[in-house]
Parts: structure tokens; C-alpha cells; sequence
């Protein structure tokens, strides 16, 4: 919510607001630990993966992006 209202807030200045979801990270702490997943579908990643994937989505923002919600890949997150 914050980002949508955020977002309506900075329209008329230009400035593009979108939450990002950097995914399920690999982090020492879970490579030792057997992990818990929230679904089945889940993919854990390296933290150079996330960025990189965070890093590809910014560049590629544009205005219908704006109050959005969106994952390492660009898709969109559902609340």
C-alpha cells in the first residue's frame, strides 16, 4: 500500500516507485540448514543473481511500472 501511495504522491514530480522481491536467497546460514519453503515452487538463489536480476529490473522500469510490485525477474508480486 505504501508503494502505490507513494507512488500517486510522486507522479507529478516523474519519479517511478516499485517495491522489489530479491527471491529466496541462498546465504551460508541456509546452505547448512536444511530450508523451509513457503511453496514447492520456490527457487532459491545466489545474492549475485538477485542483484543482478534487481539491477536488470530498475533499468528496465518505466511508467506503467510505477506503484508496482515486482520480483528479481520483473514479475509482478500479487499482495
Amino acid at each position: 500500500m505504501l508503494t502505490q501511495c507513494l507512488s500517486y504522491d510522486l507522479k507529478l514530480s516523474n519519479i517511478l516507485v516499485a517495491s522489489l522481491h530479491p527471491g529466496q536467497i541462498i546465504t551460508r546460514e541456509s546452505e547448512s540448514e536444511e530450508e523451509t519453503r513457503f511453496n514447492e515452487s520456490d527457487v532459491t538463489i545466489s545474492p549475485e543473481e538477485s542483484v543482478m536480476g534487481m539491477m536488470r529490473v530498475l533499468t528496465q522500469l518505466h511508467e506503467k511500472h510505477t506503484g508496482t510490485f515486482l520480483d528479481y525477474k520483473g514479475k509482478t508480486c500479487h499482495f
